[in-house]
């Protein structure tokens, strides 16, 4: 029962949050009818046949693809039809309908942090091939020790907000045929965006697809995958932990802190998944179209929280969700998290909050 009440007051909690916090934000490319103008049928249907019981989640229906089955059918038809050679007219034409960031800079909501989920490199652990313009130093509280992580405990926490700008998924017909886990494919992917491959989004698009080539960090032990449409994150999440699962996702931090280090008192704290169990967490990638990068979480505790900003009974308070890695041998030794909290791989616990527009899916027992 207790469970039941939690989960709907979760996805009431997110939905009102995500919309308010899609409105602030005030992008072009959420000003349509419905988030991008469209409903992508084919995705909710996919959804509602692997997780019947599971609500799509307010961040997913607000990246549905703006095209129709008529135009993700008309442009797959002229993608084969052309050998995947568009002009720069119908690359233009393309992005545009789908509301795609095919631009040569990326757009971005704040400065990308020095941890880089999303950046080229090792994107699931740690980047050092990420270039140095826009990007900041790593914020205090982005990292932090098992110990900090109590009921009644204050904290520094920077802001949620995702620094990436969102952009729609493709719809799966379309994805499949704009391949992100073959290298060989990047000058085709480029020239049917109409993006040079000299351009900071050139070189972004060259980093991710390294990285989404590779199916297992070896060095880990995890199985990951890059979802370019709601329906492959469906695939990976079913593949992985089956179809009893769950996901949560931490709520925005408030718009006039978005870009802000807070000081937070964590109010309530739950257990929600313990090291015995592997779990899966799907990071928002920068790309043109919706790109997220999945892996396991292995060695992991999930945490979530009602955190109070500024410890004030009228300041507000939002859900959040902390993950806890118990495992920290293998990890790049340059990794931030080490230099802030003091410590190298294979000693101690480190953890992080996840982002708003995030997901961390959990077998439900």
């Amino acid at each position: 029962m207790y469970r039941g009440v939690s989960i709907m007051r979760h996805h009431l909690v997110l939905a009102v949050g995500t919309l308010l916090i899609a409105v602030a934000l005030q992008e072009p490319s959420l000003a349509a009818s419905g988030p991008y103008g469209g409903v992508d049928e084919q995705a909710e249907a996919a959804w509602l046949a692997a997780f019947p019981h599971l609500p799509l989640p307010a961040t997913l229906l607000l990246e549905e693809s703006p095209l129709t089955s008529k135009q993700a059918s008309y442009w797959s038809t002229k993608l084969l039809s052309q050998s995947y050679k568009l002009s720069s007219q119908d690359s233009f034409q393309l992005c545009s309908e789908a509301r795609l960031l095919c631009t040569p800079t990326p757009r971005l909501r704040s400065p990308l942090p020095d941890d880089s989920d999303y950046l080229p490199g090792d994107w699931i652990i740690y980047s050092e091939s990420a270039p140095s313009k826009g990007v900041e130093p790593i914020p205090p509280g982005r990292f932090f020790k098992l110990e900090q992580l109590y009921t009644g405990a204050s904290m520094l926490m920077p802001s949620l907000n995702h620094p990436v700008s969102s952009t729609p998924y493709l719809p799966h017909a379309l994805a499949q045929h704009l391949p992100v886990n073959a290298p060989s494919s990047i000058p085709s992917l480029l020239s049917l965006l109409g993006i040079s491959n000299s351009s900071s989004m050139g070189y972004v698009i060259n980093g991710i697809v390294q990285r989404c080539s590779h199916k297992e960090d070896t060095e880990l032990g995890q199985v990951k995958r890059c979802a370019a449409s709601i329906e492959d994150m469906i695939s990976f999440v079913v593949e992985r932990l089956g179809s009893a699962v769950e996901v949560l996702e931490s709520q925005p931090t408030p718009q006039f802190l978005k870009n802000a280090t807070s000081n937070v008192t964590i109010k309530s704290l739950n257990l929600r998944s313990n090291t015995a169990t592997n779990n899966l967490v799907c990071h928002k990638l920068l790309f043109p179209s919706m790109l997220r990068g999945c892996h396991e979480l292995a060695s992991t505790k999930v945490y979530e929280a009602q955190l109070q900003i500024d410890a004030s009974d009228s300041s507000p308070s939002i859900y959040a969700v902390a993950v806890c890695h118990f495992d920290t041998s293998k990890w790049n030794s340059g990794h931030p998290a080490f230099a802030l909290l003091g410590t190298s791989p294979g000693k101690g616990t480190i953890c992080h909050w996840i982002r708003a527009d995030e997901h961390v899916w959990l077998r439900v027992q």
